[in-house]
């Protein structure tokens, strides 16, 4: 009797000392695990989506109780940014999202995102709109139009996955006459379109008070420091010619007439001149090929 009541005991000794472990080991992931991802009761939507959870450059498996919010945020604290971002967003539109110079849709245009470009939300208002930085850009957006969060980082992998590299906000020049444009040919554009609608006047050198083709061209030139003909056969022969694929805002377009170079316009972009087109029409905005061109030159040095 005496040594079976021993060999009892022993027993139980024995599982109590691998209760004791087991439950020292549960306390251990406790205090462990419990303060990284700051557990709170009455959480919003359990972040339960493995996709998601891996999109968050997470790698472990959590328990219910943790939200989407928390475990963007961990990692965040503890991997960094995220594809150079710390709070991403995504523009979620099929053609352009307007990024303005301040919250309402009546503010000036400083930006644009194209369909799926990046940028760092910087902060969030109560009526609607994000102030963000992308690129060399930085103003308000809708948040109606832009993804931010989990879903962000989700559309942010499926783009990086498909397309590469993540693109950024192009600034209202680029916008408006296409990616990488220079200042400088953004501005000459500008001062082009801005004459629209002004008279033309034949030998004439005025922006305001009237001009000719090449006296357009030549006038808007010297501004940049750049002089060239008043005859239009002359310029072309002045610049460096470049082919239509190559041809930039800024450049010079020529047309012909009788055999001989007699017309020129400034190339805005998009497939639009400037020309100070004749006494009846004045200096207006057209295709390029509203007459066939002959020849195309660049002035600007690249």
């Amino acid at each position: 009797m005496i040594f079976r009541k021993q060999e009892k005991t022993d027993f139980y000794d024995e599982r109590a000392a691998l209760v004791r472990l087991m439950f020292a080991c549960l306390v251990w992931t406790v205090l462990v695990f419990t303060p990284a991802f700051s557990i709170t009761a009455g959480a919003a939507t359990p972040a339960t989506d493995s996709g998601e959870l891996a999109s968050a450059g997470l790698r472990l498996s959590v328990p219910e109780t943790i939200t989407k919010e928390e475990v963007l945020r961990y990692a965040q604290d503890k991997q960094g940014d995220y594809f150079g971002y710390t709070n991403i967003g995504i523009s979620d539109v099929e053609s352009f999202l307007n990024v303005r110079a301040a919250g309402s849709t009546s503010a000036d245009i400083v930006g644009r995102m194209l369909a799926n470009a990046a940028c760092e939300v910087i902060s969030e208002s109560d009526d609607g709109w994000a102030l963000i930085k992308s690129g060399e850009v930085e103003g308000y957006v809708s948040l109606e139009y832009l993804l931010t969060g989990a879903n962000a980082i989700k559309r942010a992998r499926e783009v990086n996955d498909k397309e590469g590299e993540l693109t950024v906000a192009l600034t209202l020049s680029e916008a408006m006459y296409g990616a990488g444009i220079s200042d400088i040919r953004a501005d000459i554009c500008n001062r082009a379109i801005a004459c629209v609608g002004n008279p033309y006047v034949p030998g004439g050198v005025s922006l305001t008070n009237g001009c000719d083709c090449s006296g357009f061209t030549l006038t808007l030139y010297a501004k940049y420091g750049i002089n060239i003909s008043h005859s239009p056969a002359v310029q072309a022969t002045q610049g460096t010619s470049v082919t239509f694929e190559e041809l930039q805002p800024g450049d010079l377009i020529y047309y012909a007439r009788g055999g001989g170079i007699q017309h020129v316009t400034i190339y805005i972009g998009n497939g639009e001149v400037i020309s100070a087109s004749s006494p009846e029409r004045g200096i207006v905005r057209c295709a390029y090929n509203y007459r066939e061109p002959v020849k195309f030159v660049r002035f600007f040095p690249e």
